[in-house]
């Protein structure tokens, strides 16, 4: 808007995208989030511009992930995740969609897990090793994926898929 208050009048239609774009200052944007004259001009003439935004970092126990200089994650970028010592970063890589949205799917972030050796005490509860495959050469089943895209099978009890989806995004066994 060129003079201040000439956007006042239209202050209640703020949720459109195109008096977003006409009115700023009566719209509250922050000049960043203002787009160039052609992105306006689109957003007036009623084309299509999907969603984008910056996503917060998500919080990763045991890493830090690396964010711009505003602090977020910006739109698209693939998640860097540092582990602190003696943790591994584990899961399908995700990047950035928008605000706390991530892709391929937010359920299913990357983790820094405590990894160690292979020894384990009695029944190896204690095990924090990092086979990923069985006794009998099979590729160990990761739980939490499983139970998010919903092939953990019918018969098995609804606390089972719960559980397993509070634990770890890994095929560790």
């Amino acid at each position: 808007e060129q003079v201040e208050g000439e956007c006042t009048k239209y202050k209640k239609y703020c949720f459109l995208s195109a008096v977003r774009a006409m009115c700023a200052k009566t719209c509250q944007m922050h000049p960043k989030d203002c787009g160039t004259l052609s992105q306006n001009v689109a957003l007036i003439a009623g084309k299509n511009q999907g969603k984008v935004g910056a996503c917060y970092p998500p919080d990763i126990a045991n890493g830090v992930v690396e964010v711009g200089a505003d602090g977020m994650v910006a739109h698209g970028a693939r998640l860097k995740i540092t582990c602190d010592e003696g943790y591994t970063l584990v899961g399908e890589e995700n990047y950035c969609v928008i605000q706390n949205l991530f892709g391929p799917d937010s359920r299913l972030l990357q983790e820094c897990v405590k990894t160690g050796d292979e020894s384990w005490t009695g029944k190896g509860g204690d095990y924090i090793g990092v086979q990923t495959t069985t006794n009998l050469d099979t590729l160990c089943s990761n739980t939490k994926k499983a139970a998010a895209q919903g092939i953990i099978g019918n018969k098995v009890p609804v606390e089972f898929g719960r559980a397993a989806l509070q634990g770890s995004n890994h095929n560790y066994c």
